[in-house]
């Protein structure tokens, strides 16, 4: 092997682990210290718009690695500020994020940390119904678990999260069939044949 020949391969070896360290390890650690940032300054925010600029910046930086999981992270964050939030206004906007921040993994159905997300946003849905009232909020609830139900058939927080929601909209049908799944589990648990037995 002739020197200039080397000299091509080392050079190319090197722009390739250059690459890779850039997308791999870079952009990801970037973007979880953006978010690690975000969270820490959101105590400080005097306003929605503020909360949504701080948390759009992480959400909206490139990285190959790591979106699903700071996605996660972000609805977990959002499910504590709705359960703190009295303002309707205020939540409906929080939600519309929250919608916008999950659409790319919706659309991709998969990736890391998908059924965690999926998982939190369905509950972020639920406890907007269940503080304002809302009958919307618990049908988005219902398809949200419906495609975590999907993936993760056997879950039990998944499985107590439909349950609920059917329970709430009064679709007797779908109570019955998700209470008598998880009796399958669980066949000591009176609360769920109470209920089941109720409807």
């Amino acid at each position: 092997m002739n020197k200039d020949l080397k000299l091509i391969i080392a050079f190319t070896s090197t722009i390739i682990i250059l690459i890779l360290l850039y997308f791999g390890s870079f952009l990801p650690f970037q973007k979880s210290q953006l978010y690690i940032e975000a969270v820490k300054s959101s105590s400080q925010v005097r306003s929605v718009q503020e909360f949504n600029k701080l948390f759009d910046n992480v959400l909206d930086f490139y990285s190959p690695v790591g979106q699903g999981e700071v996605v996660y992270a972000y609805m977990n964050v959002l499910v504590s500020a709705i359960q703190n939030q009295q303002d309707r206004v205020i939540a409906e906007i929080l939600l519309k994020q929250a919608d916008k921040a999950m659409k790319p993994l919706i659309e991709a159905d998969k990736g890391p940390s998908y059924f965690q997300a999926l998982y939190s946003y369905g509950l972020l849905y639920e406890l907007a119904a269940n503080k304002f009232k809302d009958v919307g909020y618990f049908q988005k609830a219902a398809s949200v678990y419906e495609i975590s139900y999907k993936h993760s058939p056997g879950r039990p927080i998944l499985l107590s999260g439909l349950f609920r929601v059917y329970s709430a909209l009064g679709d007797v049908e779908k109570t019955k069939e998700i209470g008598e799944i998880m009796l399958k589990y669980w066949p000591e648990d009176d609360n769920i044949k109470k209920i089941i037995k109720s409807l």
